[in-house]
């Protein structure tokens, strides 16, 4: 008798505290490339939602910011930009008992980058943040970029993977790329990747065209929209702070084959991973001229030569580093490792990182890796080795 009066009283202490909280549920809550973005407040505290968890629960009196972001958008329920959902009972509503579910804008949402007080790379650059501006508060971040403002080629993007809610993310398509912070710049960059074979029509590589219908420059996202899991925060990674002008068939090839590595063993993990993606030195056809997509003798657009990824389990905190030569022509392409290859005790055995047209790949530990390139925040904490 007293077992089950004690399952009694624990059975209704839990119910105690499950009534009036309310949660906000991957995918069913934010369904479509027009969901709103979410800010969440507590007290005086308002941060942007992240999807994390399938199920994420909030204590009473929580609130939510829905936003529409961007020139002329708004939700399709009443057209304004903004609109709050109180937690009632179990669930979120708003004042017009509309359902978070329910909530969605007349258009994407957009994201904007902005330059925050932080410095990186050594000092060098700035730290940006992509996130949203909502009543004139910028609010991040969806992931970090470390660049000079101007051109992404030799800084670096800071994101994560959310294993228990990759498989749940809405399904990629193509967007336009753009500057959030110069529109006119990423017109100028829009430009100078259409009309690149022309620019390049008279630069050979071992006697033949630098640049074909089969090999050419694209633009490469250091962040994949791939990795995010909601259509605002996707189409956040086509700024082109977060794009590198890397070759097509590289780009597609193993950079695209380890990222979806990394993406399905987080999602069988059901973990949490964090990945740094750069680019360093300059691609170069002639020794000293590196490569830039405007073709200047000091070009702003520089190809890098190498790629590389740092994953990082968050909770293990173990490691391993991707570097590929951004570089499909080169004859002796083992000649340029900057580490012992170590994919091999990484449980990684992928034929195709030695196809130079694919982009020659090595795996790398992070202490092997970081005595070579310093471009990393110094209190990156890296244990032991990721195994796939």
């Amino acid at each position: 008798m007293s077992l089950l009066y004690g399952l009694l009283i624990l059975a209704f202490t839990r119910s105690c505290l499950v009534v009036g909280q309310c949660s906000i549920n991957i995918p069913d809550d934010l369904k479509g490339e027009e969901a709103p973005v979410i800010l969440v407040k507590t007290g005086n505290n308002v941060k942007l939602f992240r999807p994390e968890e399938k199920t994420t629960t909030f204590p009473k009196g929580t609130e939510l910011l829905l936003a529409c972001t961007g020139e002329g958008n708004g939700l399709k329920s009443n057209g304004q930009e903004t609109t709050t959902l109180s937690c009632n009972g179990n669930q979120f509503e708003s004042a017009a008992k509309e359902k978070l579910k329910d909530m969605s804008c007349k258009s994407m949402a957009k994201a904007v980058v902005e330059q925050t007080t932080k410095r990186c790379m050594g000092n060098d650059f700035n730290l940006y943040e992509a996130g949203y501006k909502v009543n004139g508060k910028f609010y991040g971040s969806v992931y970090d970029i470390c660049y000079n403002g101007k051109g992404q080629s030799s800084g670096y993007t800071h994101n994560f993977i959310y294993g228990r809610t990759w498989k749940y993310k809405l399904p990629e398509k193509p967007y336009e790329h753009y500057s959030s912070r110069d529109p006119q710049a990423g017109k100028d960059l829009d430009k100078l990747y259409k009309e690149q074979k022309e620019r390049f029509k008279n630069t050979k590589v071992n006697g033949k065209p630098l640049l074909d219908d089969e090999h050419y420059f694209t633009e490469g996202q250091l962040t994949p929209d791939t990795s995010i899991i909601t259509g605002a925060d996707k189409l956040s990674t086509y700024d082109y702070a977060n794009i590198a002008p890397l070759f097509k068939d590289i780009y597609d090839g193993n950079i695209w084959r380890y990222e979806n590595m990394t993406q399905e063993l987080a999602d069988q993990r059901q973990a949490t991973f964090e990945e740094y993606t750069g680019g360093f030195y300059s691609y170069e056809v002639e020794k000293w001229k590196p490569i830039g997509l405007d073709n200047a003798e000091f070009p702003t657009h520089r190809v890098p030569k190498y790629i590389y990824k740092l994953v990082v389990d968050t909770e293990s905190k173990d490691g391993i580093v991707f570097v590929t030569l951004n570089d499909p022509y080169h004859k002796s392409p083992a000649s340029e490792n900057l580490c012992k290859d170590i994919c091999s005790e990484a449980n990684i055995n992928e034929p195709d990182f030695k196809n130079v047209e694919k982009g020659y790949t090595i795996c790398c530990s992070y202490g092997d890796f970081g005595n070579r390139i310093r471009t990393l925040p110094k209190d990156i904490h890296v244990k032991g080795l990721l195994k796939y």
